[in-house]
């Protein structure tokens, strides 16, 4: 008789042993639903990028989202700087969204942007532009229209916007309008 409060222990654990079970299924939608829901939500977002002897930059966002899954950190309301290798801004704008790829650095910017060169001399306006880090060049889509004007007074406006950052090219290939201004002393 001692061995029976024992007896119904054993029936009870054996019970709720047996009535327990993986829902993988469950587990499966959890993990694909997860996909679309941040990892990470941050209010007043500022990034800081220091690399001695080399570009650094500065991001200030309204808001962040990371998902570390997707390698991708989206932004709202940003503004951004450039800063040389004596502390210097270099380049600086503002946009109404972006998205980072974690894993490239490539970078999509969205609504209203606005960049100025002091490095160009230029100011490029446009709703939407894509970094490629990869190949260091600023491109907008084929389609839709970038406003560029330098200093000299040169100010154009087109389709097909691109720069190479280390040729230091800048090309349009359609619908291009607007004044060149050309000056023999700026020829190397």
């Amino acid at each position: 008789m001692k061995n029976r409060p024992f007896l119904p222990a054993l029936f009870i654990c054996l019970f709720l042993i047996g009535s327990c079970s993986f829902d993988y299924e469950q587990a499966e939608i959890a993990g694909t639903l997860s996909k679309g829901v941040p990892n990470t939500i941050v209010r007043n977002y500022s990034y800081v990028d220091i690399r001695p002897g080399r570009t650094s930059f500065r991001i200030y966002a309204s808001g962040a989202k990371m998902y570390h899954e997707a390698h991708l950190t989206t932004l709202e309301d940003v503004f951004f700087q450039e800063i040389d290798e004596d502390g210097e801004v270099v380049t600086e704008g503002e946009a109404g969204s972006a998205e980072i790829d974690t894993q490239t650095d490539n970078i999509s910017i969205t609504g209203s942007i606005h960049l100025v060169s002091t490095i160009h001399e230029m100011t490029i306006e446009a709703e939407y532009l894509l970094w490629n880090n990869a190949s260091r060049s600023l491109e907008g889509k084929p389609e839709e229209e970038v406003f560029l004007e330098k200093a000299d007074g040169t100010t154009i406006r087109g389709k097909g916007f691109s720069v190479d950052s280390p040729s230091r090219t800048i090309q349009f290939t359609s619908a291009v309008e607007g004044v060149y201004v050309y000056s023999d002393e700026k020829q190397e």
